[in-house]
């Protein structure tokens, strides 16, 4: 995992810990500004970008970005993809999130949200078969299988 190889290139078990506190302790705007600064000290850390992200997240803020570098310096965590599938669902990338769900199951075949956002993903795309979506007759409404 990138961040985690040589002494200094990752958070310290204490700067993880105070990340934890103050999101335990609802302290969003301050877990925000910790993860600012993780990120100028760990630049290649997908821990402080998953914490800025998370952050950005509960205070309604746009997390986008946060969240692409979370999933490009974690590459092999499904959690990681999934989240940022859900963002990129929230703002209309459905081909992106399709992949980024993709990625998720092939890491984590079992991951169920990701399962559910590829659905809702194909369905952004018009794929409604791909994404196991009936078409509704005149009468009736869109419905699952």
């Amino acid at each position: 995992m990138p961040g985690s190889g040589a002494q200094g290139d990752a958070p310290t078990a204490t700067e993880k810990g105070q990340a934890i506190v103050l999101f335990n302790a609802g302290r969003h705007g301050e877990l925000e500004s910790l993860a600012r600064r993780l990120i100028q000290q760990y630049p290649v850390s997908g821990f402080a970008w998953r914490v800025l992200g998370i952050s950005l997240q509960l205070q309604g803020k746009e997390a986008l970005v946060a969240l692409q570098k979370t999933a490009q310096f974690l590459p092999d965590d499904a959690g990681a993809h999934g989240n940022l599938a859900a963002t990129l669902i929230d703002c209309g990338h459905f081909e992106e999130a399709a992949a980024s769900c993709r990625r998720a199951l092939a890491i984590d075949p079992d991951y169920a949200e990701a399962h559910c956002n590829l659905g809702i993903a194909l369905q952004g795309l018009h794929r409604f078969e791909a994404a196991g979506v009936t078409m509704p007759t005149s009468t009736s409404r869109w419905c699952a299988p």
